[in-house]
C-alpha cells in the first residue's frame, strides 16, 4: 500500500515481516516463498538479495534527503520524507501573482516550491530537478527571471549571471 502525504510517502506492506527478518532488520534476508523467489531469480528479476534496505538508505542520502524510517513492528512501513512540502493552492496564488506580475499564472505552483527550496541557494540544474522541468532556456525565461526581477529570488554571484557556479536563493519578502 502506498499512501501520499504533503511531507512524505509511505510504503506499506500487510504482511509483515518474519520474526528472524525483524530480529537483524536490514542486515538478514529472508524468502516467505522459495517458489516464487526461485522463479524471479531464473528471470533476473531479482538484483542482489539483502540489498534494498541500504539501497534506498544511499538514494535517500544522494538525493540530500533524510534517511528513510523504518516501522517493523505488525505491519511493515517504510517512510520517505520529501524534500518540499506540496501544498494546496491557496491566497498565496493571487499573492504571488501581485508580486510577480510577470510570472505566468500557470507557473505559480513551480515557483512556490522554488521559494520554499532555494531558502537555501542551489543552482539552477538543481532547482530544475526537484521541480520536474527540463528546458533550461524555458526556465530560466519564464519561471526564473520573474522571480529575480520581482526581487523574490537572488543570484549568488549577481555580477556573472552567466557564471557555472550560479546558485540562486529566495529573499526574505513577504508576499502580500
Amino acid at each position: 500500500m502506498i499512501e501520499m502525504f504533503d511531507d512524505r510517502v509511505e510504503v506499506s506492506n500487510p504482511g509483515g515481516l518474519l520474526p528472524i527478518v525483524a530480529k537483524d532488520f536490514g542486515h538478514k534476508s529472508m524468502t516467505r516463498n522459495p517458489l516464487i523467489f526461485g522463479l524471479f531469480t531464473r528471470m533476473h528479476l531479482v538484483e542482489k538479495v539483502a540489498s534494498g534496505i541500504p539501497r534506498m538508505q544511499e538514494a535517500m542520502k544522494a538525493a540530500n534527503l533524510p534517511e528513510p524510517e523504518f516501522h517493523t513492528e505488525g505491519m511493515f512501513t517504510a517512510v520517505f520524507k520529501r524534500a518540499i512540502s506540496i501544498r494546496p493552492k491557496t491566497a498565496s496564488v493571487s499573492s504571488l501573482s501581485q508580486a510577480c506580475p510577470k510570472l505566468e499564472m500557470r507557473y505559480n505552483s513551480i515557483a512556490e516550491q522554488i521559494i520554499e527550496y532555494c531558502s537555501k541557494p542551489h543552482s539552477i540544474q538543481k532547482i530544475m530537478e526537484v521541480v520536474g522541468q527540463t528546458n533550461r532556456s524555458r526556465f530560466k525565461k519564464n519561471i526564473i527571471n520573474p522571480l529575480l526581477d520581482a526581487g523574490i529570488l537572488s543570484m549568488t554571484i549577481p555580477d556573472k549571471p552567466n557564471s557555472p557556479l550560479q546558485q540562486y536563493h529566495t529573499n526574505c519578502v513577504s508576499l502580500p
